[in-house]
């Protein structure tokens, strides 16, 4: 099965506070650094013998006019209403890496969903192709925490709206939620590199996907 998930130009994105992972305190107002994330885009893609698949994107966004982001990650938290073990997983993850940030319009999934004699999820590779130094790597593939982690290069910053979209595999009878965390290592004027980690709002922190 294929399918294609067209992406807006301009997401609804919102601003995210940042806090010093150690001491809490915010980042001053003054910092150039700024990180914001959307809701995401869900497509019911059909159920089929108690199992739902689902395509998400995930908007987020980097702008580090003054001072550099060096590192930053998305993790998108899989779970079931009820709080039930039967999680949901993720499958299919894109970018699964990439060596700059890039202009998406859509993204696309080709899949097969089997069943038998245990649910397994036949992703087809993306296009991203060969990258020798990676500007985002995603990692959980077929897990319930996904997680996209960028880095600085030497020829791409982190900067500009990235679209994270992946595959997630329920039970109907889950009431499948998601759950957003933002990290981001900001260089300071002072060349001291300090890590946040972002104060979401409640339509980030907890979305409902199903149910």
């Amino acid at each position: 099965m294929r399918v294609d998930l067209e992406l807006p130009d301009d997401p609804r994105l919102i601003d995210v506070d940042l806090v010093e992972v150690e001491r809490r305190d915010p980042l001053p107002p003054d910092s150039g650094a700024r990180c914001a994330l959307g809701v995401p885009i869900v497509r019911d893609l059909g159920s089929e013998d108690g199992v739902i698949v689902l395509a998400v994107a995930i908007p987020c966004s980097f702008d580090a006019t003054d001072e550099p982001i060096v590192r930053a990650s998305v993790t998108a938290g899989l779970a079931c209403v009820d709080g039930s073990d039967d999680h949901p997983l993720a499958y299919g993850l894109q970018p699964a890496a990439q060596g700059h940030p890039a202009k998406r319009r859509a993204v696309s999934f080709s899949f097969e969903l089997s069943l038998t004699p245990a649910l397994t999820v036949d992703v087809a590779p993306s296009a991203d192709g060969p990258v020798t130094e990676p500007y985002v790597l995603a990692y959980g593939e077929g897990s319930r925490e996904p997680e996209w982690r960028f880095r600085r290069t030497s020829t791409a910053n982190i900067d500009g709206i990235e679209w994270l979209a992946m595959l997630v595999v329920a039970s109907t009878t889950c009431g499948a939620e998601l759950s957003l965390a933002l990290a981001a290592s900001v260089r300071r004027r002072t060349m001291k590199i300090i890590p946040y980690t972002a104060r979401l709002p409640s339509q980030l922190s907890r979305i409902r996907l199903t149910g």
